[in-house]
């Protein structure tokens, strides 16, 4: 990964960051893809409309694989259902794929999950039904960990500021859902505390219980926090009604406040 920041930031002119993997692999591939056009590397000129092609052929063979459930590594024959010889040396040539005598496969997790995200976008399939799958919980404290995950949480970090706002009527209360999870369980937390300071029988299985209650506190503030840093600059613009009262966006400000993120430098 530091790698890949040293590449984005030599191939940026402002030498911006990337706030999030997301945007960190849609600088990456595009800073690649241009170093091998400068390169006159074989099928990247002309630049954009090569670059556009391999892309969305990338972005088919990402997707199928992950919905296929074809694992990490594929075929050169099944490859050649989304892609030609040309597009493979290319892709190759960019670091993009690895290729063996019979075998095809992403150069990195991340970067197959970003084409299959970008396989999304492409679908211009609605908001809602995306981050609802991407912030879907088993349970209010569990993440739903399922093929699409990580996949959903890079087109999620894609999303633009003007998406993520008109998504908030959705998103809010999911969060809420959260955060009431997260005080159910700490009180739960709270009050087998005190049943241990009050010298009352403790057995193995409490303290096994004990530390599974605070890993679900952990994992929850972190989701929580990291959908708050997102939408947070929002979360004041956002138009109230009886489908979204303010007590609940007050909730999420408050929250906010609690933790510190309200004086983060947010992007």
């Amino acid at each position: 990964m530091l790698t890949a920041l040293i590449i984005v930031v030599n191939g940026s002119e402002n030498k911006e960051l990337p706030v999030n993997n997301g945007q960190l692999f849609q600088m990456l591939i595009r800073a690649l893809a241009k170093r091998e056009a400068k390169r006159l590397s074989t099928g990247w000129l002309p630049f954009e409309e090569r670059f556009s092609t391999i892309e969305k052929a990338l972005a088919n063979l990402a997707f199928a694989m992950i919905d296929e459930e074809k694992g990490t590594e594929v075929a050169l024959q099944y490859s050649l259902k989304y892609l030609n010889n040309e597009i493979i040396q290319s892709a190759t040539s960019a670091n993009f794929l690895e290729l063996t005598a019979s075998t095809v496969r992403f150069y990195h997790q991340l970067m197959h999950e970003y084409f299959a995200a970008q396989y999304i976008i492409a679908q211009n399939i609605p908001i809602i039904k995306t981050v609802h799958a991407l912030l879907n919980y088993k349970s209010p404290w569990h993440r739903q960990r399922d093929k699409w995950y990580q996949t959903l949480q890079i087109y999620y970090e894609l999303l633009t500021e003007s998406q993520i706002y008109h998504s908030l009527s959705y998103l809010i209360p999911l969060m809420i859902e959260r955060l009431d999870a997260l005080e159910k369980r700490k009180d739960e937390l709270k009050r087998m505390k005190l049943h241990e300071e009050a010298g009352g029988y403790i057995s193995a299985y409490f303290f096994d219980h004990m530390d599974a209650v605070e890993n679900m506190i952990e994992e929850i503030h972190y989701d929580l926090n990291k959908e708050l840093k997102r939408v947070y600059k929002l979360l004041n613009q956002i138009v109230v009604s009886d489908a979204l009262p303010q007590k609940d966006v007050n909730r999420l400000l408050d929250y906010a406040k609690s933790t510190g993120l309200d004086r983060m430098s947010l992007p």
